[in-house]
This record gives C-alpha cells, sequence and structure tokens, in this order.
C-alpha cells in the first residue's frame, strides 16, 4: 500500500544500515565524474520515470565504481516487496 511518497509499505521497513555502510565506504575518496557510476530505479508497472539512488564515483576507478554499483542494484532487488527495477548508468545523474 503506497505510504503518500510513492513508496510501498514493505520498503519502508527494510534495514538500510548495511547499503548506508556500504555508501560510506564507497563515497570515501571521490574522484571525477568520468569513472564514475549512478544507480537508477524505477517502478515495475511500467511508468517510464526514472530515479537518483547512489552515485559511486570513489577514487578506486571505474571498473569498482561499476562493480559496487552492480552490487547495490542487486541487494536492492533482492529486498523482499519491493517492486523497483534498478540499473547502473556510466557517468553522473542525469534526468
Amino acid at each position: 500500500m503506497p505510504n503518500g511518497h510513492g513508496l510501498n509499505s514493505s520498503y519502508n521497513r527494510v534495514d538500510m544500515r548495511p547499503l548506508i555502510f556500504f555508501w560510506a565506504f564507497a563515497l570515501s575518496g571521490c574522484t571525477s565524474s568520468e569513472e564514475g557510476f549512478t544507480l537508477y530505479r524505477a517502478e515495475l508497472n511500467g511508468e517510464a520515470a526514472r530515479f537518483h539512488v547512489f552515485t559511486f564515483d570513489t577514487s578506486g576507478g571505474s571498473e569498482y565504481n561499476l562493480n559496487n554499483c552492480h552490487l547495490a542494484a542487486e541487494r536492492f532487488m533482492k529486498q523482499q516487496g519491493d517492486h523497483y527495477q534498478f540499473w547502473c548508468e556510466k557517468g553522473p545523474y542525469r534526468k
């Protein structure tokens, strides 16, 4: 059931602490957006809207950022009751 913010109620009960720790680690040593990747999400109901989730732009390089982006996307998609698609795109956030 929507909660007024476009999220289903089961999404609100997910423990986000592991992902927050992961993101904090990923942010250490930010570098140029040339090597970064951005994680996006969209609802699986067919809406065309896409939303920025996180940008991976560390000093670890392009491959490192892409691997972390894919890992985060996989973890989000494995959440029970989640009705979103997640994917990574090269570069900074774009509308």
